[in-house]
């Protein structure tokens, strides 16, 4: 983990690594309203699928520099994804609308609450913003966390009805050496599996 700990009034720790993989899935869509209400048609469709890795992370003086790679909607993940460099602050007063958050999340987004603006609402594991479109109507934009300040969701909602304009949610959240090993635990329970088979077969053949 990258368990850097900012001195500050309150500490908090920044607790995604690199080779960590993120995929985020399309599951709700209302593309009428969500174009009535924003102004545009998005570039995705129910059931598309968005994937970042994180390639480096560095600490500097304020916060961190991700370095990321990024396959958006519609992007062929056989090929060379979008490298990009993400800045993070390093304290809740300088909160920018970034994919991840700090840890402890609730007392993160809490210091939020009291720091930022009124467009912002915060429960214990979420933030919401409140935006107003080009058309001239507000949309609410929210964020639900795991425990590791990783996105579980983003919606998209109308301002007055809370009707859900388009959804994402994660699809995959895995720590490559975590991924990995448990791919290696299946392969190998299923040798045994069949080691121990032919094994009783043999014995069983030889009391014959």
């Amino acid at each position: 983990m990258f368990n850097v700990r900012v001195k500050a009034q309150e500490e908090f720790t920044l607790s995604v690594d690199t080779n960590e993989e993120y995929i985020w899935e399309v599951t709700e869509l209302d593309l009428p309203e969500f174009k009535r209400i924003i102004g545009f048609e998005p570039n995705f469709e129910l059931g598309d699928r968005i994937r970042l890795i994180i390639r480096d992370i560095i600490e500097g003086a304020t916060g961190w520099s991700i370095t990321v790679e990024f396959w958006d909607y519609k992007m062929d993940w056989g090929q060379v994804g979008n490298i990009e460099d993400l800045p993070m602050k390093n304290g809740p007063e300088n909160y920018d609308d970034y994919i991840f958050i700090l840890t402890p999340i609730e007392d993160y987004l809490s210091s939020v609450d009291e720091l930022q603006g009124p467009e912002y609402t915060v429960t214990s594991n979420s933030i919401s913003k409140v935006i107003r479109a080009d058309t001239g109507k507000d949309y609410i934009m929210e964020k639900v966390y795991d425990r590791r300040g990783v996105p579980i969701s983003e919606t998209f909602y109308e301002y007055t009805t809370r009707r859900v304009l388009a959804r994402v949610e994660s699809a995959l959240t895995s720590i490559s050496f975590g991924f990995y090993f448990l791919g290696f635990i299946a392969v190998a329970f299923t040798a045994i599996i069949l080691i121990t088979m032919k094994r009783k077969r043999f014995i069983f053949s030889n009391r014959k």
